[in-house]
């Protein structure tokens, strides 16, 4: 959701700083939930660009400053409560489940073609896929 709502704000695209600014703050907070979603960077950079284009550099500091703190306290603060050792184990078993569990490796992973077909509506010539 923080995801969604940090996209609507950046490509809202008002030329109000208080917007693209609460655009950066809803991806950071995207990023503190899941260090995978930065791949969710597309509506900051396509933002990000606008401003500098039209010479509002300024908001881009401040807004890429913003997201940079947020992240490094957020997961300074988790790691300083945890023990830094403790939170890189955390973070390596984090991975290998999200690889191989959640990912592509698991081999009882649905093929992706057909995602769109089991998502959706469309009519397909194979049983589908149940949880």
């Amino acid at each position: 959701m923080t995801a969604l709502a940090g996209a609507a704000l950046l490509l809202r695209d008002d030329r109000r700083r208080w917007t693209y600014i609460g655009g950066c703050l809803f991806f950071a907070a995207t990023m503190l939930v899941r260090a995978q979603n930065v791949l969710l960077a597309w509506p900051w950079i396509v933002a990000s660009w606008r401003r500098v284009r039209a010479r509002r550099g300024g908001d881009v500091i401040a807004g890429t400053a913003l997201i940079i703190v947020l992240v490094l306290t957020g997961y300074g603060v988790a790691a300083k409560i945890t023990g830094f050792d403790a939170y890189i184990e955390a973070t390596k078993a984090h991975q290998t489940y999200i690889a191989h569990v959640d990912g592509a490796l698991n081999p009882m992973r649905i093929p992706m073609r057909y995602l769109l077909q089991d998502f959706s509506s469309i009519p397909s010539s194979r049983a589908p896929h149940r949880w």
